[in-house]
């Protein structure tokens, strides 16, 4: 973009520096100017344009990633939950069977569990 735009300028200073002495020719550099400022200034918008759309891409892949991100760190925690409620499970189904076998093995799971607990909810806070 940049070469189109400085080819434009070096056609124009050649044009300037050219000695123009009938009205013909001074009519056809004149249009010939004319054309070519047209052209730059079609350059430069086209330049622009093509920036903004660079611009909004790369916006638009920024957004992408940081959902992806998220996303992940989600499921990341979703399993993390998912995790702690088989372990939850399993304490509850081993209170169950311990509860038959005496209060020994009970005190040991609720231990187990109010441990468990805590790394939850330090888990769902981070």
């Amino acid at each position: 973009m940049q070469e189109q735009l400085d080819s434009l300028r070096h056609e124009a200073e050649l044009l300037r520096g050219e000695w123009v002495s009938s009205g013909s020719n001074k009519y056809k550099y004149a249009i010939h100017l004319k054309e070519l400022v047209h052209r730059q200034e079609e350059a430069i918008h086209q330049w622009h344009e093509a920036k903004l759309n660079h611009k909004c891409h790369q916006e638009s892949k920024q957004l992408e990633i940081e959902l992806m991100t998220t996303q992940a760190q989600l499921f990341k925690k979703q399993a993390e939950a998912l995790r702690l409620q088989i372990q939850l499970a399993e304490i509850k189904a081993r209170k169950g069977a311990g509860s038959t076998s005496g209060n020994a093995g009970v005190s040991e799971c609720e231990g187990a569990f109010v441990v468990n607990i805590d790394h939850f909810y330090e888990f769902l806070s981070a």
